[in-house]
């Protein structure tokens, strides 16, 4: 969805079970985002809740969602 200025991306789920839902994914060594990018989860692993972020939106609402990790 939108890369924020350390490099984190946060990103909107297209799960069946959670569509629709914003997250945001850590800057990371080695892995780089970019701006409506396609974050696949590899084949064995999943996507799991560390913490959350709060940040404000375009039309000044506070929003907070989760900080995920993929795992093994």
């Amino acid at each position: 969805m939108q890369v924020l200025p350390d490099g984190s991306a946060l990103a909107t789920v297209e799960d069946i079970s959670n569509i629709g839902m914003v997250v945001l994914f850590l800057t990371d060594e080695g892995v780089s985002y970019y701006d409506d990018q396609k974050i696949n989860v590899p084949t064995g692993k999943r996507v799991m809740q560390i913490g959350t972020y709060k940040y404000m939106t375009r039309s000044e609402m506070e929003k907070t969602v989760p900080i995920v990790q993929i795992m093994e």
